[in-house]
């Protein structure tokens, strides 16, 4: 839909395809949150922050590199650290499920 939508609205090929890498970006980024959610579903803080940590340090990192490449570079730096922090979140997500009838039913929470 951008190659056509856009180019109407008067957008230029640098946009487009900003436009394109930023919107893959954003989906993994948001399934990346979804992951996170699923992980703080099942009580588990420690595997949801280091998700977070490699997301925010990679985001910065790549984003830091793909800003000296130039403009045909930019939205990259995002979509990366997204893709691997996904996979990472993917991963803490599978251990978690491995373990879920410890979580669900015989870890304790104790309350002051």
């Amino acid at each position: 839909g951008a190659t056509i939508i856009l180019p109407i609205t008067g957008h230029n090929q640098e946009n487009i395809k900003l436009f394109i890498l930023l919107a893959i970006g954003y989906f993994l980024t948001y399934m990346t949150f979804i992951i996170m959610t699923v992980m703080l579903y099942f009580d588990n803080q420690e595997d949801t922050f280091k998700t977070s940590l490699v997301f925010f340090l990679l985001s910065v990192i790549f984003t830091g590199i793909t800003i000296f490449f130039g403009e045909s570079f930019y939205g990259l730096g995002l979509c990366s650290a997204a893709f691997i922090s996904m996979l990472y979140g993917g991963r803490m997500l599978l251990k978690t499920l491995d373990e879920v009838d410890y979580r669900v039913f015989t870890k304790m929470t104790y309350y002051n």
